[in-house]
């Protein structure tokens, strides 16, 4: 047993007053010296009697090794091979984790698995039917929240509250515990329905802390609900309404979970409400029909929006502060029909998270070669740099990566501007502009200013049209070194966009001195990472030897059991040599231009460096297949 285990149960025993500070220790170094179980000392030393000690602890089995809970429970002859093997079957059917399939077998007992779980997880396991609770700590969570999340405040010792927790491998919900708490959370195990049990004996409903930020919003039968608001009324000075503290609770949330966006939507049955996490869209609790209108209408006061314009797209954004950071908030509304029988209003919220981006490059995904070639690129005193790839591909993070980095290297000594359709992050060091089409500010109009702006290096965050691509064009022909972006499948598709657009060949040839093409990838969760044998169908599909061993994520709380854990960029760089700068002049094809990149030196295809982080473990190859 770990000294960090063997403290933590001293302390909830401690805290129970089954002994004292004395007791521990003088059983603590008992146990350094013959080697024995902590709770067998405490009973031969007669702190505590057996009954008393289970009552609390359980059984506390030590386990040294660290296995798969299917070898432990056969170890300590708590299961058979036999019964492992039901389970792995059940498990592969219905998805549930190994434990409760033999559980719900009837193998083994729920108390037994969580003694076993507890010892590999090395996290105590807590018997909740004999614990009294303290009713002030247990008002730090809502009745609600301990139910959602089968947790329950057991006690707290210099600012640390150790919870209760049926899944205390979950970080989602620790990081949720420490928001709503404002406390540091030490996790503990105990049954769910040992849990559930305490819950309803020790909690009222709607009991909580009545001064908490975000006060909690009730669930009843899984709809997420506030009590009716007069949103006509002003609440007393400093106090929110209830629909400004579900809103908080929503972005709050979001936040947490590391979320890009939030969605939220009319349906056939209910309004919808769903997390952008890691490219995916996660539904969430639904919201009831008079909490959505009062969300739409609090949105639109606090993005400054016509309140009448529910038959009109709207944009606006407001800034939302969260734990000493500054959170900007897009708000982006279009009028859709709901219920099969009325317009209603879509309403999406873009996070930006000002200290996520810009990265560098080695964060962004770059192999050492690649990034030596692209910092030489960037460096270049003139010329165009595009970046390419569909929408969500991580463009603007990339380009803003690149501004941040040559703001650094020339230690700010040259004139960085940019035009931006939303500017989604602050750059130190960057003069940035955001275009406003209904004044007059555009793209087109918006290069022209910043020509007599005296520039070193402009960034122009769109250029797919026939006007604005002429305008970087003719920046980069004055002495301006432009970057970009493309919405284009690869690099020669880029070229063959310039050409489409107008852009005549000879200019395409002289002033594009680079493209970089990207994807957005899932990396594999570092927290439960494991190697595996792929299968021969999927080897010969992609071309390596049989028998090689890939990566995957097993599923864990730190990932919500995904298996991923954030994004990561892989890339093709395409550096024109002069044979194909007297290819591009000629106005090639689509194919020649690719035909060309594959043979030549040195050049990567987006599906070769996808290929390298599959073998680096980064990722999987079904990530890379799903987005090439």
């Amino acid at each position: 047993m770990t000294q960090k285990r063997l403290q933590k149960m001293g302390e909830i025993l401690i805290a129970q007053g089954l002994i004292n500070e004395e007791q521990f220790l003088q059983a603590k170094g008992e146990c350094a010296v013959t080697g024995e179980r902590f709770a067998a000392t405490l009973v031969k030393l007669g702190f505590i009697s057996w009954d008393g000690l289970t009552d609390i602890l359980g059984e506390q089995i030590q386990i040294i090794q660290k296995k798969r809970i299917g070898e432990v429970l056969i170890d300590q002859g708590l299961i058979t091979e036999e019964q492992l093997q039901a389970g792995l079957e059940e498990q592969k059917k219905n998805g549930e984790k190994i434990g409760k399939c033999l559980v719900d077998f009837g193998f083994i007992s729920e108390n037994k698995l969580i003694d076993s779980l507890s010892a590999q997880l090395d996290i105590p396991h807590v018997m909740l039917d004999n614990f009294t609770f303290s009713s002030k700590l247990l008002g730090i969570i809502t009745n609600e929240i301990a139910w959602e999340y089968k947790v329950i405040p057991l006690y707290e010792s210099n600012g640390i509250v150790t919870m209760a927790m049926a899944d205390p491998t979950s970080q989602r919900i620790i990081d949720h515990l420490k928001f709503k708490t404002g406390k540091e959370i030490e996790p503990v195990i105990a049954s769910e329905k040992s849990i559930l049990d305490a819950i309803d004996l020790n909690y009222t409903p709607g009991s909580g802390p009545e001064d908490d930020t975000f006060k909690e919003s009730l669930v009843a039968d899984g709809i997420l609900v506030v009590s009716k608001v007069d949103m006509g009324g002003k609440p007393p000075a400093g106090e929110d309404t209830q629909v400004e503290q579900l809103l908080k609770t929503i972005i709050a949330e979001a936040i947490i979970r590391e979320a890009t966006a939030i969605h939220i939507e009319p349906t056939t049955q209910h309004y919808q409400l769903r997390y952008r996490i890691d490219g995916a869209l996660i539904e969430q609790k639904p919201i009831q029909a008079e909490e959505y209108h009062q969300l739409i209408s609090q949105l639109k006061s606090l993005a400054k929006l016509d309140s009448s314009g529910k038959y009109m797209p709207l944009q606006g954004q407001f800034h939302f502060p969260y734990k000493e950071r500054q959170f900007d908030i897009q708000v982006s509304t279009i009028p859709v029909m709901a219920q099969g029988k009325s317009i209603n209003e879509k309403i999406v919220l873009r996070i930006i998270d000002q200290e996520r981006i810009p990265l560098s490059f080695d964060q962004l995904g770059f192999f050492p070669d690649t990034r030596e070639l692209f910092e030489e690129l960037v460096r270049l005193p003139d010329g165009i740099i595009l970046i390419t790839g569909p929408q969500a591909s991580g463009r603007t993070t990339t380009l803003y990566t690149v501004l941040k980095y040559l703001n650094t290297f020339y230690s700010g000594k040259k004139n960085i501007m940019t035009i931006e359709k939303h500017i989604k992050s602050d750059i130190e060091g960057v003069f940035q502009s955001q275009v406003n089409p209904e004044s007059g500010f555009t793209f087109t109009s918006g290069i022209g200013a910043l020509l007599q702006q005296d520039p070193d290096i402009i960034m122009v965050s769109e250029s797919g049209d026939s006007e604005t691509g002429g305008m970087i064009v003719m920046a980069a022909l004055a002495g301006h070194l432009v970057f970009s972006t493309l919405r284009a499948g690869d690099c020669a598709g880029a070229y063959t966009h310039l050409y489409d657009i107008g852009i005549e060949p000879y200019l395409v040839a002289t002033t594009v001195k680079g493209v970089l093409a990207q994807r957005l990838v899932k990396k594999v969760c570092e927290h439960c990472k494991e190697e595996y044998e792929a299968e021969p169908s999927l080897i010969q599909k992609i071309g390596f030897n049989s028998g090689i061993r890939l990566c995957r994520g097993k599923g864990c709380g730190y990932c919500n059991n995904t298996g991923f854990y954030g994004r990561i960029g892989i890339f093709e760089l395409l550096i024109p040599d002069k044979n194909l700068m007297a290819m591009l002049e000629k106005r090639p094809s689509y194919d020649d231009i690719n035909k060309y990149c594959l043979k030549k030196e040195g050049f990567d295809t987006l599906w070769l460096d996808g290929l390298r982080k599959v073998l680096s473990g980064v990722t999987t190859i079904e990530q890379v297949l799903g987005v090439l």
